[in-house]
């Protein structure tokens, strides 16, 4: 019989071909070398799992080169099925969520070959298997613990009866290289899937665009480029449900909870053009980190909010603007006048308080600066978050990310070692920048959203770009007002706040998204 060490060798030859030879190689040496990776799977298949993994994506790549997409398909859909099986063996959520990892790419490959040869349920299983695994594996074993947890397909297979419960409408993204993948299921419980021609390229150089205020700056070089704005540019995306919209499927007023992916999740959805106007005229907006995520905040009864903790920390520039210092205090003020609590302002807000501080059920609001690396080139695990004071001092205003004094910086790093108490919280990040993040391990989206969620917020409203302070001071009020006084839900008094700007925006500016579009609405809409 043959061993594992002669199986271990004999696929480490067939990788090497994969790597240097397989794209130079004829039809005949292809064929042979998927002969050969037969022959070995008749000894790893039932008896080494993870060396037979090893073999389907070796087939895989074999098949793609010799353009059998249907064969290549079918070998897709077998590995997947075998890493689902693997992972519901596997108890620790790190080593789960890394499990897709050793194969790149592997579910945009299944992502292309499924959009024209499966259906739009098999495309979402695909989709949600492609992203946030860790954030997803680590809250749904914290719900579930002593308890088997969901496969992907499981969790698609409930998606309609849920969201018709509900009556909202789930849409998830996959961004390839090329295009972006994309299903929406209905609150009719109906699966529409769309092929976007946007590629992973075409959004990083957007990136430099997202705020709206460059629409301006950067109208010369727009014109050149053909672009007017990211409004319009981002279309495509929304586009393709305007005709569901027609048919009645989506209806005025009704709720879109969304799952983005990785450089996607830096644009606002809610500000795209959609049927000639913004689309949060016609829709409530909110995000989630994948269709568990939702199955999960869903299983939560929303808690009934009725203390805060408000932290205020100008940096030490900001303390000759008294009108800066006047609009941090803004929601913290209305927030004292309405529910029990308290403001943390200044030097006392030290960021060794905040980590020891129980946030459980309460409503937390930061009226702070916040960083990001928007050229993508820094960790935002260690690198992005909020400035918060330390050793008696307040923050200054660095020049690059790299210059903050890390003392000062409450980072997702610093959340997750530390783990403050956030469960069924609401956190409102008054900052700039607070709502970006970066692919990560296991092709979760890293930064604030991302650690706030792993630690039990509830709901979380977070910035795109560099927000005004008493625009966005009034913003995060007008939200809070709308909830907790007049009972809105969370999505209902979000979107009534954004329209609020939109339809009345500030003297001098003309509807401009820079004002009413920065913040977006996280978790539990509700």
């Amino acid at each position: 019989m043959i061993s594992e060490f002669q199986i271990r060798k004999r696929s480490a030859s067939i990788m090497a071909f994969i790597m240097g030879r397989l794209k130079k190689s004829g039809p005949d040496e292809i064929k042979a070398k998927l002969i050969e990776l037969e022959e070995i799977r008749s000894f790893t298949k039932n008896r080494f799992p993870d060396h037979d993994n090893n073999v389907l994506w070796y087939k895989i790549h074999c098949h793609l080169q010799l353009q059998e997409d249907n064969e290549a398909l079918i070998t897709l859909s077998e590995l997947s099925r075998s890493l689902d099986t693997a992972r519901a063996r596997i108890a620790n959520p790190a080593q789960r969520a890394g499990l897709h990892g050793q194969f790149p790419n592997m579910y945009r490959i299944l992502a292309s070959l499924q959009f024209d040869h499966a259906t739009p349920r098999e495309l979402l299983q695909t989709i949600e298997r492609g992203k946030g695994r860790f954030l997803i594996e680590t809250i749904a074993s914290a719900e579930n613990e002593g308890h088997t947890i969901e496969s992907f397909a499981q969790v698609v297979d409930r998606l309609p009866g849920i969201v018709h419960k509900e009556g909202i409408h789930y849409l998830s993204f996959l961004v390839d290289r090329d295009v972006i993948y994309a299903v929406l299921v209905s609150k009719k419980g109906t699966f529409t899937k769309s092929r976007i021609d946007i590629s992973e390229n075409q959004l990083r150089k957007w990136i430099y665009y997202i705020d709206p205020e460059q629409w301006i700056e950067k109208a010369n070089l727009f014109r050149k480029s053909s672009l007017r704005n990211m409004a319009e540019v981002l279309r495509p995306l929304v586009s393709w449900i305007e005709p569901l919209f027609d048919e009645g499927l989506l209806e005025k007023n009704d709720h879109i909870c969304y799952c983005s992916d990785g450089i996607l999740h830096l644009f606002p959805l809610h500000y795209i053009t959609f049927k000639d106007e913004p689309l949060v005229n016609r829709f409530s907006v909110s995000r989630i980190h994948g269709a568990h995520l939702l199955l999960e905040t869903l299983n939560r009864k929303p808690v009934k909010l009725n203390r805060y903790i408000a932290f205020q920390v100008p940096t030490q520039l900001d303390l000759e603007e008294k009108e800066k210092i006047d609009s941090f205090a803004i929601a913290p003020s209305w927030l004292a006048q309405y529910l029990e609590g308290e403001a943390i302002n200044g030097i006392k807000a030290e960021m060794e308080k905040l980590l020891r501080s129980n946030f459980q059920e309460k409503i937390v609001h930061f009226a702070t600066h916040g960083i990001f690396d928007q050229n993508y080139e820094e960790n935002p695990y260690k690198w992005s978050g909020l400035l918060l004071a330390a050793n008696g001092e307040l923050p200054e205003v660095p020049g690059e990310v790299r210059n903050v004094d890390i003392a000062h910086l409450l980072s997702p790093e610093k959340l997750l070692e530390n783990k403050p108490n956030l469960n069924n919280s609401h956190v409102t990040l008054q900052a700039c920048v607070s709502g970006l993040s970066k692919e990560g391990v296991g092709h979760d989206l890293l930064g604030l959203d991302w650690a706030l969620m792993y630690l039990g917020v509830g709901s979380l409203l977070s910035s795109h770009w560099n927000v005004d302070a008493q625009i966005s001071g009034q913003f995060a009020t007008s939200f809070y007002d709308r909830w907790l006084m007049k009972k809105r839900s969370r999505a209902q008094a979000w979107r009534e706040s954004v329209l609020e700007i939109l339809h009345k925006p500030p003297e001098g500016e003309k509807n401009h998204a820079y004002y009413w579009a920065p913040f977006s609405l996280s978790g539990d809409w509700r």
